[in-house]
C-alpha cells in the first residue's frame, strides 16, 4: 500500500460521535478508523464486496478480518 496518507471526512449524529469519541484518545480514534479501512480493503481484496453492502443496506452482521500491525 501507498505511504501517502488522506484524510476522510463524514457526517455523523453529534450524540452518536460525543458518546464514542469521548472513549477514545485521538491516536487510538486514528489507529481505529485506519484498521478499519485496512479490513475493508481485504474484503474487497478477496471479492467479498456483498457482505459490506449486506451489512449497509439488509442489517446483516459484518465481520472484519484480523489486522496484523507491522
Amino acid at each position: 500500500m501507498s505511504q501517502h496518507e488522506s484524510k476522510i471526512t463524514a457526517r455523523i449524529d453529534s450524540i452518536l460521535y460525543h458518546q464514542v469519541q469521548q472513549n477514545f484518545h485521538h491516536g487510538q480514534q486514528t489507529q481505529l478508523f485506519r484498521n478499519i479501512f485496512k479490513s475493508l480493503y481485504e474484503i474487497i481484496k478477496n471479492d467479498r464486496f456483498d457482505e459490506i453492502t449486506d451489512y449497509l443496506y439488509k442489517g446483516k452482521p459484518l465481520m472484519l478480518p484480523e489486522i496484523k500491525n507491522d
